[in-house]
């Protein structure tokens, strides 16, 4: 297995292998969906605050992906 294939995190006693893509996914996931629940809530402020986070998170996951 070459070196970018690896996982960065492997949890042995759960059977669990997360990737560095695999982490990027879930922190942009997450952020992506507070910020939908927080327009579906009408919370525009807090959106306001939470927008310029997610759109890194997202532009992270993609050029991680760009690279392979």
């Amino acid at each position: 297995m070459s070196e970018d294939k690896e996982p960065k995190i492997t949890l042995k006693s759960l059977g669990v292998k997360i990737g560095t893509a695999d982490y990027r996914f879930l922190i942009a996931l997450i952020l992506v969906s507070g910020l939908v629940a927080l327009l579906w809530k009408g919370d525009y402020e807090a959106a306001k605050i939470l927008v310029p986070f997610t759109l890194l998170a997202v532009e992270w996951y993609y050029k991680g992906k760009e690279k392979k």
